[in-house]
């Protein structure tokens, strides 16, 4: 879904998976990734957060 605006496709985190080859083969730059990489560990950050809160409430 974030493919479809093309201000957005930069931030989509997908990105990561998709271009490993072409990062390989120096096709792009380690640069035009830094924004999707920063969403990304936005992102794991808030799971294990959330991760973090849920499993303190519970008692195991």
């Amino acid at each position: 879904m974030v493919n479809i605006a093309p201000l957005a496709q930069k931030y989509n985190p997908l990105i990561l998976a998709l271009n490993n080859t072409a990062l390989l083969t120096n096709a792009i730059r380690p640069s035009e990734m830094y924004s999707a990489l920063a969403v990304a560990c936005v992102c794991l950050l808030l799971l294990i957060a959330g991760a973090a809160v849920t499993f303190k409430k519970r008692l195991l």
